[in-house]
């Protein structure tokens, strides 16, 4: 899962095999499910905002979340659409640090909505969009290596994030198998795939995690990780609807 809410529901409903990983032990409680067995986070992805170089300068240059809101960016502004787990997870958190209000001036941007952080940068790269307000970390390195005139801004308050998380499923066709990936994946070689490999970059959250591709660590990075995660899930229902309403589904 890209996100904990499904995960969360997925126990919920009996959906997992108990398997403690032979890793857990490098992987601090909370980044574990509750109790330990059913899922691990695997990593993490976080975002920012990022702007193309030629459509915005000078004093226009977003610093803050806050920043979204200006006027100057009405119709050339991207988001994803309610599908995201990490687009829930920035609705969440910035609803927490500036109130719903502050979505509601979202709203009047006139933002566009799109499936993939692909599509998001592909389209600020081009300069069909001016700023980018789910500006994940590894769709701006992927792009900016590639010679993109785009820059992405960590704001002041936080990055908002979201992990990513692994588990067995119940009545799965090879178990054993299932098994032996994950210790895999949650290893120090397995990490150091997940936040080398470019298409992924996912911050490692274990103890002993090396730095990634970037040279940076996932500590390196003022995260934004909601801390009532059975709140965080709760809220998804209320999310879809205000989100939709924001993207004009």
């Amino acid at each position: 899962f890209s996100e904990v809410s499904p995960a969360m529901d997925l126990q919920k409903k009996g959906g997992y095999e108990l398997y403690v990983p032979a890793e857990a032990a490098a992987y601090k409680p909370e980044y574990q499910s509750n109790p330990a067995g059913y899922f691990t986070w695997a990593g993490s992805t976080f975002a920012g905002i990022a702007y193309n170089k030629e459509r915005v300068k000078g004093d226009q240059i977003p610093k803050v979340w806050k920043d979204i809101l200006n006027p100057a960016f009405k119709g050339n502004i991207s988001a994803k659409f309610s599908s995201s787990g990490s687009q829930h997870a920035n609705w969440y958190m910035l609803r927490k640090l500036y109130g719903n209000d502050f979505w509601k001036g979202f709203a009047s941007q006139k933002p566009r909505g799109f499936d993939s952080r692909a599509q998001l940068f592909d389209r600020l790269s081009k300069g069909d969009d001016a700023v980018c307000s789910m500006a994940e970390y590894a769709g701006y390195i992927l792009v900016k290596e590639k010679g993109a005139n785009i820059e992405m801004i960590e704001p002041p308050d936080g990055l908002t994030a979201t992990p990513i998380v692994l588990g067995i499923p119940t009545k799965a066709p090879h178990p054993e198998a299932a098994k032996l990936f994950i210790d895999w994946a949650l290893s120090a070689r397995g990490q150091a795939v997940y936040q080398n490999e470019k298409i992924l970059l996912y911050g490692s959250v274990r103890k002993d995690a090396p730095p990634m591709a970037t040279g940076k660590r996932l500590s390196d990075f003022k995260l934004l990780f909601p801390t009532d995660w059975n709140d965080f899930v709760e809220s998804h229902s209320v999310f879809v609807k205000e989100w939709n309403a924001i993207m004009g589904l």
